[in-house]
Protein backbone atom coordinates (compact mmCIF):
# COMPACT_ATOMS: atom_id res chain seq x y z
CA UNK A 1 0.00 0.00 0.00
CA UNK A 2 1.33 3.34 -1.03
CA UNK A 3 0.31 6.83 0.20
CA UNK A 4 -0.80 9.65 -2.09
CA UNK A 5 -0.43 12.35 -0.16
CA UNK A 6 1.45 13.10 3.19
CA UNK A 7 -0.86 13.73 6.41
CA UNK A 8 -0.69 17.14 7.04
CA UNK A 9 -0.39 19.07 10.44
CA UNK A 10 0.75 15.83 12.75
CA UNK A 11 0.66 16.30 16.44
CA UNK A 12 4.10 16.32 17.67
CA UNK A 13 3.24 13.45 20.16
CA UNK A 14 1.80 11.83 17.36
CA UNK A 15 5.57 12.37 15.49
CA UNK A 16 7.39 10.96 18.77
CA UNK A 17 5.00 8.04 19.15
CA UNK A 18 5.73 7.08 15.84
CA UNK A 19 9.86 8.19 16.37
CA UNK A 20 9.72 5.68 19.50
CA UNK A 21 8.60 2.36 17.55
CA UNK A 22 10.74 2.87 15.20
CA UNK A 23 13.42 3.41 18.09
CA UNK A 24 12.33 0.62 19.97
CA UNK A 25 12.92 -1.81 16.47
CA UNK A 26 16.33 -0.23 16.32
CA UNK A 27 15.60 1.82 13.40
CA UNK A 28 18.28 4.43 12.30
CA UNK A 29 17.12 7.75 13.20
CA UNK A 30 18.13 9.05 9.96
CA UNK A 31 15.88 6.19 8.09
CA UNK A 32 13.25 7.08 10.87
CA UNK A 33 13.49 11.26 9.69
CA UNK A 34 13.50 9.78 6.09
CA UNK A 35 10.05 7.70 6.66
CA UNK A 36 8.75 10.58 8.55
CA UNK A 37 9.18 13.03 5.73
CA UNK A 38 8.00 10.59 3.10
CA UNK A 39 4.47 10.69 5.23
CA UNK A 40 4.31 13.95 6.62
CA UNK A 41 5.85 15.82 4.61
CA UNK A 42 9.04 17.95 4.07
CA UNK A 43 8.10 20.09 6.97
CA UNK A 44 8.05 17.60 9.86
CA UNK A 45 10.74 17.65 12.62
CA UNK A 46 14.07 18.45 11.48
CA UNK A 47 16.55 15.08 11.41
CA UNK A 48 18.80 16.32 14.18
CA UNK A 49 15.37 16.92 16.57
CA UNK A 50 14.78 13.05 15.25
CA UNK A 51 18.33 11.90 16.64
CA UNK A 52 17.63 13.95 19.79
CA UNK A 53 14.08 12.16 20.38
CA UNK A 54 15.93 8.71 19.76
CA UNK A 55 18.41 9.42 22.12
CA UNK A 56 16.52 10.71 24.98
CA UNK A 57 13.80 7.27 24.37
CA UNK A 58 17.14 4.91 24.49
CA UNK A 59 18.24 6.17 27.66
CA UNK A 60 14.64 5.70 29.09
CA UNK A 61 12.26 8.12 28.08
CA UNK A 62 9.03 6.89 28.10
CA UNK A 63 6.53 10.28 27.20
CA UNK A 64 6.29 11.87 24.21
CA UNK A 65 4.76 14.74 25.22
CA UNK A 66 7.73 17.17 25.50
CA UNK A 67 6.48 18.96 28.67
CA UNK A 68 7.27 15.77 31.26
CA UNK A 69 10.82 14.56 29.15
CA UNK A 70 13.52 13.98 31.91
CA UNK A 71 17.19 12.96 31.11
CA UNK A 72 19.13 10.75 32.67
CA UNK A 73 22.53 11.58 33.65
CA UNK A 74 25.11 9.61 34.81
CA UNK A 75 28.67 10.39 36.17
CA UNK A 76 31.26 8.80 38.46
CA UNK A 77 28.54 5.75 39.52
CA UNK A 78 26.03 8.59 40.28
CA UNK A 79 22.39 8.91 38.63
CA UNK A 80 20.78 12.27 38.04
CA UNK A 81 17.46 13.06 36.66
CA UNK A 82 16.90 16.60 35.44
CA UNK A 83 13.47 17.45 34.15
Amino acid sequence: MTMNAPISNPADCGVRGVIRFFQAENVRPSEIHRRLVAVYGEHVMKAASVRKWCTMFRNGQTDVHEETFQIKITENQNTFYVQ
